[in-house]
Order: C-alpha cells, then sequence, then structure tokens
C-alpha cells in the first residue's frame, strides 16, 4: 500500500512540474517576442523612419513595404556607420561607406 501511494505521488509531481515547465517557456517566449522585436519610430512601412534593432543597430532611412528601400544608413549599437548606400528590398545595393570621414566606421574583423 505504501509503495502504491509513493509512486502516485511521484507520477503527479512528474505531471505538475511538466506542466510547470511548458507553462515557464511558453510566459518566457511570449514576452521575449516583445522585449526583442524592433522599434519604429517614424514611418517603416512605406516614408522616412528609424527602426532599432534587439541587438541596438539601427537603421534610419527610406522604407517601402515594411523593408529598407531607397537611400538609409545602418549605425551598430555603438553609433558606429555600419552600411551607408541605397537599399533594395531589405539589401544593400550600392554601399557609399568610402565618401565617409573614417572615424564614424567601424570597422568588421
Amino acid at each position: 500500500m505504501k509503495i502504491q501511494s509513493i509512486l502516485s505521488k511521484i507520477k503527479n509531481s512528474k505531471k505538475l512540474s511538466l506542466s510547470f515547465g511548458i507553462g515557464l517557456v511558453f510566459a518566457l517566449s511570449f514576452l521575449s517576442y516583445f522585449y526583442f522585436r524592433p522599434k519604429c519610430y517614424g514611418n517603416c512601412e512605406n516614408g522616412m523612419g528609424t527602426k532599432k534593432f534587439w541587438n541596438g543597430e539601427m537603421y534610419i532611412g527610406q522604407w517601402k513595404n515594411g523593408k529598407e528601400d531607397g537611400y538609409g544608413l545602418r549605425l551598430s549599437g555603438e553609433k558606429k556607420i555600419l552600411f551607408n548606400g541605397k537599399w533594395q528590398e531589405g539589401i544593400l545595393v550600392q554601399d557609399n561607406k568610402k565618401l565617409l570621414p573614417k572615424n564614424l566606421i567601424k570597422e568588421k574583423k
């Protein structure tokens, strides 16, 4: 009798810890979606705007259909210029970094 009651308690505690673990994973993933989601200032759909990404990088420039399109800058978290040029559908097609002062550019290693 005692062994059966101990085994049933163990089974119930496993179910409880499993449901707690699943709930915790769901809650953390839900909250991280809002924390790491890029923040937009201006019109980041169609127009001029600034989008700040979760890692501190920023894109400042023109947007079309929610993607970088036109002229803009991509800045690092330290506000150094990573890319400067013309973008098309979210892809840099013309890099104009050579036209900027060297102290503003963060070189990739």
